[in-house]
């Protein structure tokens, strides 16, 4: 932003140096456009996922702060955050962050995320996955990949 000011700055002061040394008047547009952007660092991700007995009499398991993020945008519009899911042990997939739990399948899903201000905003996420029939008790690669995209 700062070198767009510059440019800016610098054609005015061109055109009006050359305007008054030539006694006649001009007239320049400028316009910028920002785009928007979304960055993703991961702080933490749990490695692996396991599933008890108990979790299976249950039809659930929930991971807590399972992943950590630090998100950064500058669109007020907020942010996609999408979620892949590989396992034929999951119905469905609930997202916790703070207060707010989001539901998506058990193949993955997208939350858009609000704006929070320019600044990096750490995430905490937790994760209820909601296991099927199927499920078998063991310790699994962590099921769940995401991805970020400006709005």
């Amino acid at each position: 932003m700062k070198n767009i000011l510059y440019i800016i700055v610098s054609i005015l002061m061109i055109t009006a140096g050359s305007a008054f040394a030539e006694s006649s008047t001009a007239v320049v547009s400028v316009s910028a456009t920002v785009l928007p952007i979304a960055e993703l660092t991961v702080l933490h991700q749990e490695t692996w996922l396991t599933l008890t007995t108990e979790d299976i009499q249950n039809g659930f398991v929930d991971v807590r702060q399972a992943v950590i993020i630090s998100v950064k945008t500058n669109s007020e519009n907020g942010y996609l955050l999408s979620f892949y899911a590989e396992s034929s042990q999951l119905n469905a997939i609930s997202v916790i962050s703070g207060s707010n739990t989001y539901n998506i399948s058990g193949t993955g899903g997208e939350v858009h995320m609000p704006y929070e201000g320019p600044d990096h905003v750490i995430k905490r996420l937790g994760f209820r996955f909601d296991l099927s029939e199927d499920s078998v008790p063991g310790t699994y690669q962590w099921p769940v990949d995401m991805m970020i995209s400006s709005m």
